[in-house]
């Protein structure tokens, strides 16, 4: 990496983490708010969902990041009705990078347990999303029952990165079936949500961020629907197969544009 390379790189990875602590600072105190609401306000928030929305476009613009959505019909679909939406997850900004199209839509995310020890945003997200104890069966089961409650109550989208970890930006790690449990409690469409690009950006025990604008194609795929499939052994291999397919083709297209 050239002189220039390492200025650029140095000079975004500043304004990116100073963004994001500036604006962190000043919305906390409204996502803080809204985490003090009875449960029925709190979950249908549309104000909350709409600053977390801009918030989230804010960071991914930051970071340098551009979207380019592929099958946008899909995403209005997605949007229309209460789904189990999932994605794979190369990448830090995942997060952001879904909730940057989902609008002041209801959503509940299912994350890992351990963020409940966060500063103030653990309370924050025990409040508002679905913190899950993986390595707790138990735990975990009466979490996923209780988020069955208030998603039917909600009719919030479910949302969660079914690989469990952040994973190399080449690889689609095999899926952990919980989520399939979710559609076929609520009868509701899996919708995937791909996330390729060609570069890393803040990848696993990564903190810089590249020197130059990131290109991310978003795959939208319209839905699996649980019924469809005789086992569940045969929805996730539909589910990972589609994955595979659309990391090798954004792959390839990327590669032919270099």
């Amino acid at each position: 990496m050239n002189i220039k390379n390492s200025i650029f790189l140095i000079i975004r990875t500043i304004i990116f983490y100073t963004t994001l602590l500036l604006s962190g600072l000043f919305l906390t105190p409204f996502f803080f708010c809204a985490a003090l609401l009875p449960a029925p306000w709190r979950y249908k928030n549309r104000y909350y969902f709409f600053l977390l929305h801009y918030w989230n476009r804010l960071i991914i613009k930051s970071a340098g990041i551009t979207l380019s959505i592929h099958s946008k019909k899909n995403l209005i679909e997605l949007l229309k009705t209460p789904a189990i939406i999932i994605a794979n997850h190369p990448s830090t900004l995942d997060s952001s990078i879904i909730e940057s199209i989902l609008g002041s839509h209801p959503r509940m995310w299912i994350i890992k347990h351990e963020f409940k020890h966060l500063p103030l945003w653990g309370f924050i997200l025990r409040r508002l999303h679905l913190l899950v104890a993986r390595d707790n069966p138990k735990q975990a089961a009466l979490s996923l029952a209780s988020g069955i409650k208030k998603a039917t109550t909600s009719q919030a989208h479910l949302i969660l990165f079914p690989e469990g970890t952040r994973t190399d930006n080449q690889k689609i790690y095999p899926f952990k079936k919980g989520f399939l449990s979710l559609a076929k409690n609520l009868q509701r469409p899996i919708i995937c949500i791909g996330i390729f690009g060609h570069q890393h950006v803040l990848a696993k025990k990564k903190l810089m961020l590249p020197s130059f604008t990131t290109q991310i194609d978003l795959v939208i795929q319209a839905d699996f629907s649980y019924n469809q499939y005789q086992s569940e052994e045969e929805l996730i291999q539909a589910i990972e197969a589609w994955y595979q397919e659309q990391q090798t083709m954004y792959s390839r297209t990327r590669s032919s544009c270099l």
